[in-house]
């Protein structure tokens, strides 16, 4: 049965979802999962057709993948080549959607150069209007500093740019661009010249390029108040139709000062409706955890809005953006078998009205506190799962044929289907 067959009776089911209400005093509530408490099984209601999703391998055995899609445009793929410390990225193209790639091309000049945090290589890529590939990376060494490389006319790399190397500088720098090819380059470091008696710590930065120009100096965005965790990597996207610029990110601070346990890890949201020059905050998903981990998050158009997906606490979910409200909707998780999984770097994307998110998952474990920790002797498991966007009814769940490397994958939308490659 084709996936579209079940449309009808889908949004009718969408219709008797129940709205979220706000919380005291008129304030909306963070968002919470979807039926967050509830353990039960749900299972797909579509049988879907064997070729809706497709597996692809990472070009040269490569790592780490991260894909580039515009619109009809070549798809780009970025990924990490060599061992942990002495990591190059690469960049390939493929003209069907993902399914099969052209040949690599090094993007860092000098080789080994690419640092790596909790060995993730923290590149980041975007297309241009004109199908031109932007990439950053942050430059291993000493003194990290922040690397700008884009294609040029003959489909080759230019000089790189050095973007300097702030204090305190995070995992990654996420790039992206507007329809009117300006460069938007977002990393985590230690706020300066804070006022006395204000609160000093990690910030989202913003460096701009406007279209043919040199990127402007550095500055801040968000709250000063709650801290950027520099091991979370950065996500980027330019929504397509309503030209907002988004930020995916998670936060790591203390509600007081004092406290000595559940820091905050939030997952927050920056959204701009004036092309990057105010940026306003909201809560995505909560998440109260001592430890700092690396957590992986994106963010992908779907028709008319833009998508994001993340991890908390060993479980993966996806909202949408709501338009001209620069805050997500309530968040959709799998929920299927979510006691018996541990779940992390969430990617996905959009074909028309569906949404698909893939995972890593490993068997859960408990700790002697009770909190579910993953069995890290188990290997990974890359596992999806599709929803119609309407009421977001979940209709169908697969597994990679294959073993899975312990990196996050990669989604792109095909006419009918997806393509995940890891």
């Amino acid at each position: 049965m084709h996936p579209a067959a079940p449309l009808a009776s889908l949004l009718l089911l969408a219709t008797l979802t129940p709205a979220q209400e706000p919380g005291p005093g008129g304030r909306r509530r963070a968002p919470q999962p979807q039926d967050g408490e509830k353990k039960e099984k749900v299972l797909p209601l579509v049988e879907l057709p064997a070729d809706y999703v497709h597996y692809t391998r990472v070009p040269e055995g490569g790592r780490e993948p991260r894909v580039a899609a515009r619109r009809e445009l070549p798809v780009a793929l970025l990924y990490a080549m060599g061992a942990e410390g002495a990591v190059d990225l690469h960049v390939a193209r493929s003209q069907d959607r993902g399914v099969t790639f052209g040949p690599g091309v090094r993007l860092n000049p000098e080789p080994g150069e690419v640092q790596t945090t909790d060995g993730s290589h923290g590149g980041s890529l975007a297309l241009g209007p004109d199908g031109r590939v932007h990439a950053t990376w942050i430059r291993a060494g000493a003194t990290p500093s922040i690397r700008y490389v884009r294609e040029d006319e003959a489909g080759g790399f230019g000089a790189v740019q050095d973007l300097g190397a702030p204090e305190g500088l995070g995992a990654n720098a996420a790039v992206c661009l507007d329809d009117e090819g300006s460069v938007y380059v977002f990393y985590a470091a230690l706020e300066q010249d804070v006022p006395e008696g204000e609160h000093a710590g990690h910030r989202i930065f913003l460096r701009k390029a406007q279209a043919g120009a040199g990127f402007s100096e550095a500055r801040p965005i968000g709250s000063r108040k709650h801290d950027a965790s520099p091991k979370c990597l950065i996500a980027a996207h330019v929504d397509e139709v309503m030209g907002h610029v988004y930020v995916l990110y998670r936060q790591n601070y203390a509600v007081k000062e004092e406290q000595t346990s559940g820091t905050q890890r939030n997952m927050a949201l920056l959204a701009s409706s004036n092309k990057g020059l105010d940026f306003d905050p909201s809560l995505v998903n909560n998440w109260k955890l001592q430890r700092d981990p690396a957590t992986f998050g994106t963010l992908f158009q779907q028709d008319d809005t833009t998508i994001a997906c993340w991890e908390s606490d060993g479980e993966v979910a996806w909202a949408a953006i709501l338009r001209n409200k620069g805050r997500t909707d309530a968040p959709s998780s799998p929920r299927i078998d979510a006691e018996k999984y541990y779940r992390s770097d969430a990617a996905g994307a959009a074909s028309g009205t569906n949404i698909l998110v893939a995972w890593l998952e490993r068997p859960a474990l408990l700790t002697d506190k009770g909190k579910r920790r993953p069995d890290t002797d188990a290997p990974p498991v890359l596992a999806w799962q599709v929803w119609l966007r309407e009421g977001r009814m979940p209709y169908g769940v697969g597994k990679a044929p294959e073993p899975t490397p312990p990196w996050p994958p990669a989604v792109l939308r095909r006419e009918n289907g997806f393509t995940i490659v890891y």
